[in-house]
């Protein structure tokens, strides 16, 4: 399968995405995409609590909900934000997490 763009993958056309969750480093919550985005012209970001991004060599997508100290990178890409309280994304992993666009 070719590359999706993030406008493919946020799209107002779909329902929404959904993949079972995974803490990382106890920082955010991630989860793997089928296919990988094309992130040709998209710029890095220097992620803040409440970011939904994107891992570029890893193809994940996840949610920060602890940046505290991370700093720019060029592999992270912001794609937007999220509506969940802390104890959502603090919570044991495993859950399945739907990502819809709001508007």
């Amino acid at each position: 399968m070719p590359p999706e763009t993030e406008e493919q993958l946020l799209s107002p056309r779909r329902t929404g995405r959904t993949w079972a969750d995974e803490e990382f480093s106890g920082r955010e919550k991630i989860g793997c995409l089928r296919r990988k985005l094309d992130t040709t012209g998209s710029l890095g970001s220097d992620p803040e609590d409440g970011d939904l991004i994107y891992f570029v060599p890893w193809g994940d997508i996840g949610f920060h909900y602890d940046a505290a100290g991370i700093g720019h990178s060029d592999q992270v890409i912001h794609l937007g934000a999220y509506r969940a309280a802390l104890d959502q994304l603090t919570k044991p992993e495993g859950d399945d997490v739907t990502v819809v666009l709001a508007g």
